[in-house]
């Protein structure tokens, strides 16, 4: 995976990741839609329930199609045990459609 700025290419944002998650399993979990150039797994918040960080992504890639492909298969899915919300962003508009 190269790296690039997230302006060079289609973003997946991915919310609702648990502390468990890495830049690895975020990176295998959505390796399968297509070539990856970048992945930001960023602190979103604490849990209020069970006080556990919470965490959120940006996946990039080459291409829009893996994006939709992505956000068709994996919205709703599991990674490390939590519930993930995907969405297609667009930095320019400041956020997700």
């Amino acid at each position: 995976m190269a790296s690039a700025s997230a302006s060079a290419g289609y973003i997946c944002y991915v919310k609702g990741l648990g502390e468990s998650s890495s830049h690895r399993s975020v990176e295998v979990a959505f390796d399968q839609f297509g070539d990856i150039v970048d992945i930001k797994l960023e602190l979103d918040t604490k849990n209020p329930k069970t006080k556990i960080d919470m965490f959120h992504a940006f996946v990039t890639y080459k291409d829009e199609k893996s994006v939709d492909d992505a956000v068709e298969v994996m919205n709703g899915l599991d990674l490390d045990g939590w519930p993930m919300t995907v969405t297609k962003h667009d930095p320019r508009d400041g956020g997700a459609h």
